[in-house]
C-alpha cells in the first residue's frame, strides 16, 4: 500500500495474535493492564478543590481536554479519595499543569499520608482560581479553573467532566510528564504550535 511517498506495509503476526487478541483479560491482568498503559505518556497534574475552606488536593495524570466549543476537560479520581467526595460536595475544581522541575510536589500530592486540608498546602506557593476559589499551585506552567458539567462511573474511578471557566499559563517552561511509571521531561526544544 503506498499513501504519498510512504510504503505501508502489513506486519507479520504472531500465530497466537488471534488468541491474544479475543481473549478476555484474566481478573487478575490489573497489573499487567498497569505495565501496558505506562507506555503511554502523560502530563502531571495537580488537581484541588475547596469545600466549607477547606482545600484538597491530588496529582493526577488522567487528564485530557475534551472539547473546544464550550471548553471542557475530563480527571479521573479514585473512588472513595477525598478528592472525589470534595468535587462531588462543591461542585468545583481545578487542574494545575506540572513543571519539569516539580516532581517533588507531584509525590507529595501523591502519598496518602501527607497531611489533609490546609497543612497539605503549606509552604507550598498557591493561589486561589480566579472563578471558583479552588487553590492553584502557582510554579505550575498552566491553570484550568473549572465547574463540574458531569460525573461518569469507570471501574474502581470516577470521570468528572469539567467546564473550563477560566484557564491561563502561570509559568511559560518546560511540563513533567509521567511515563513508565515514572518523571520524565520531554528534552526537546517546543516545535511551533500547531495551526489549522
Amino acid at each position: 500500500m503506498s499513501i504519498g511517498s510512504a510504503r505501508w506495509h502489513r506486519r507479520a503476526e504472531p500465530a497466537d495474535w488471534t488468541d491474544a487478541m479475543t481473549s478476555a483479560l484474566p481478573t487478575e491482568a490489573g497489573p499487567r493492564f498497569r505495565r501496558m498503559g505506562a507506555h503511554f505518556a502523560t502530563g502531571v497534574t495537580v488537581v484541588t478543590s475547596v469545600a466549607d475552606d477547606v482545600p484538597v488536593g491530588t496529582t493526577v495524570n488522567a487528564f485530557a481536554t475534551v472539547s473546544l466549543d464550550p471548553p471542557m476537560l475530563l480527571v479521573s479520581l479514585r473512588n472513595g479519595s477525598r478528592l472525589l467526595s470534595c468535587v462531588e460536595c462543591s461542585g468545583v475544581f481545578a487542574v494545575t499543569v506540572l513543571a519539569a522541575d516539580q516532581q517533588l510536589l507531584a509525590k507529595w500530592f501523591a502519598s496518602r499520608t501527607r497531611p489533609t486540608g490546609a497543612a497539605s498546602f503549606a509552604g507550598i506557593p498557591a493561589r486561589p482560581a480566579p472563578v471558583t476559589g479552588c487553590l492553584l499551585l502557582a510554579e505550575g506552567v498552566a491553570y484550568f479553573d473549572c465547574r463540574v458539567s458531569a460525573v461518569y462511573s469507570g471501574g474502581d474511578h470516577t470521570i468528572v467532566l469539567g467546564e473550563v471557566a477560566a484557564c491561563d499559563e502561570l509559568w511559560p517552561r518546560e511540563p513533567l510528564i509521567f511515563s513508565g511509571s515514572g518523571f520524565a521531561t520531554v528534552g526537546l526544544p517546543a516545535s511551533p504550535p500547531l495551526r489549522n
